[in-house]
């Protein structure tokens, strides 16, 4: 057993009455609008691999719609963890997936539910090693596309011991640090801490008080209902949209790097998105430039726009998973199967994948040509000549330990070793 930072009684609390909507007749209306919705506007576009996961997608999507709004209940209040595969608990307790928008896998996200009207103190502690780097964005939607203010970890006081405290109500900071100013158009607080090394770097503990309330009393299920119905069908086009910024994109193309801030990510952040149609005899090969950002990494996603099993296979490599070359940028192998490179970004056998590259913590002072990806499709028969002096190798014995080992990095975000995540 470890430190569960992220398993407070107010998620317990919050996920079992989540799972519990999930199954009520309105909600379950939702999800099949929801997927009438999706297939209508693909069309014929959607290609026969992807009609399997779609029912599974949906229910991330609407599972995580509850959750949201759940966290904003006026009794019950609270962070919540979430964007995560699914998994069961030592206790039996089944904990369903909620990832629908491309989540950065090195990422730890919690969503806490805000009320205007209402101060709020949001008090973070260590409880190990700190993660490389973290987020505090305010959002104006459930589907997190309008930040509004956001504070960024290398921005904020802290004390001694690494904690700090961030206050949040609708007055403006005044030169009060770690603050954040609420909009009454604010619903959530979004906040992202983002891992380098999975097996050390850790979440912090994290308590969301509001100023003359208390937690408990009944949840406010008829609120909780009207709005996952209405905001998850409202905020649809959301989820259609984003996932054609790498849709529209031509097949086997990757971007340029750009801020990531009006997209609703971090401030010290920069995106890239690619798209591929692979066939099984073909492989893509990426070299990108950290371009001194604290962390940097390559993540692929399925047709729906969801990480591929990242969880317990690599198709997420960051620099601190990823080998270097010699001059310091990375070169990664993206293809069906196993070429026997250790950087090997997994798409799960799958032809069709979206790809996003991403850099956090970027300097203020640009770095050789600043954030950088570079991609080319080859033949896999031919992919020897094209891999830079000295590509690092893995057998399959060597891969299979690999991903056990990712697997057991990956469980510690839930807070126990007895979970089993799916």
């Amino acid at each position: 057993m470890i430190a569960a930072p992220l398993i407070t009684p107010e998620q317990l609390a919050l996920e079992a009455k989540a799972t519990e909507l999930l199954a009520h007749p309105r909600v379950r209306a939702v999800a099949a609008k929801a997927r009438g919705l999706m297939l209508a506007g693909y069309g014929v576009d959607v290609p026969e691999e992807a009609h399997s996961s779609l029912d599974a997608a949906i229910e991330e999507y609407v599972f995580s719609y509850v959750e949201r709004v759940l966290c904003r209940d006026r009794n019950n209040f609270c962070l919540h963890y979430t964007c995560h595969p699914a998994y069961r608990r030592p206790d039996g307790a089944q904990v369903p997936a909620c990832r629908f928008y491309g989540e950065n896998p090195d990422a730890v996200y919690r969503w806490g539910g805000l009320a205007p009207d209402r101060t709020y103190r949001l008090t973070c502690r260590q409880t190990g090693p700190a993660p490389v780097d973290a987020s505090f964005t305010l959002m104006g939607t459930y589907g997190g596309t309008t930040p509004g203010h956001s504070l960024d970890l290398q921005d904020l006081e802290r004390d001694a011991d690494g904690g700090f405290t961030i206050t949040l109500d609708s007055s403006p900071a005044d030169g009060r640090a770690n603050h954040l100013t609420l909009m009454p158009t604010t619903r959530l607080l979004l906040i992202r801490e983002f891992l380098g090394d999975w097996s050390q770097d850790t979440p912090f503990a994290m308590t969301l008080e509001a100023e003359g309330a208390a937690l408990g009393g009944p949840w406010d299920e008829a609120r909780a209902l009207d709005e996952t119905c209405h905001y998850a069908i409202e905020e649809f086009y959301l989820w259609f949209w984003m996932n054609h910024i790498y849709r529209n994109l031509p097949p086997n193309s990757v971007t340029a790097a750009q801020p990531a801030a009006a997209m609703g990510g971090s401030a010290a952040m920069a995106t890239a998105q690619g798209y591929f149609e692979l066939a099984e005899d073909e492989a893509a090969m990426l070299e990108w430039d950290l371009a001194g950002a604290r962390l940097s990494g390559l993540s692929a996603l399925n047709w729906w726009y969801i990480p591929i099993d990242s969880h317990r296979i690599s198709s997420t490599l960051n620099n601190h998973q990823a080998v270097p070359n010699a001059d310091g940028t990375i070169t990664v192998v993206l293809s069906r199967s196993d070429p026997g490179v250790a950087n090997w970004l997994d798409c799960g056998g799958l032809r069709h994948i979206l790809m996003t590259a991403r850099w956090q913590g970027l300097p203020k002072e640009q770095v050789r040509q600043g954030a950088r990806i570079a991609s080319r499709v080859v033949k896999l028969a031919e992919l020897e000549e094209h891999l830079p002096e000295g590509m690092a190798r893995c057998s399959p014995e060597e891969r299979a330990t690999a991903n056990a080992s990712r697997l057991a990095a990956y469980t510690r975000r839930t807070g126990d070793m007895r979970n089993i995540l799916f």
